[in-house]
């Protein structure tokens, strides 16, 4: 049990850049019409969001083991930071590039 809510704690940091890429590959293929911006942000709003969650999960699980030390919360609060803050604007310049490239190929097959 210990193990799957490591795991869960996990998961939720991933949570944003996989929000992310969903609605990216979604823009791409026309079923979503949110600008790359926007997408940005509620990727941004999200990835915060999952790391205080998963924070605060592991605060309680901590608190409920015994463990008096922090040191382990802020770690991985980081490490969510870090997820969001990097990953986002890769995932952001990347998916730009693709749709730039898909607009180009698109007016030079109709010229």
């Amino acid at each position: 049990m210990k193990l799957l809510l490591s795991f869960m704690e996990l998961l939720i940091l991933f949570t944003a850049p996989i929000i992310q890429l969903v609605l990216s590959v979604r823009r791409l293929s026309g079923r979503t019409r949110l600008p790359l911006w926007s997408i940005v942000i509620i990727t941004y709003a999200s990835g915060i969001l999952c790391t205080s969650l998963a924070g605060y999960i592991m605060s309680i699980r901590l608190s409920a083991s015994g463990f008096r030390c922090g040191v382990p919360m802020v770690g991985g609060i980081f490490f969510g930071g870090f997820i969001t803050v990097v990953v986002t604007p890769v995932i952001g310049i990347i998916f730009f590039f693709i749709s730039q490239s898909k607009k180009k190929r698109a007016v030079t097959l109709n010229s």
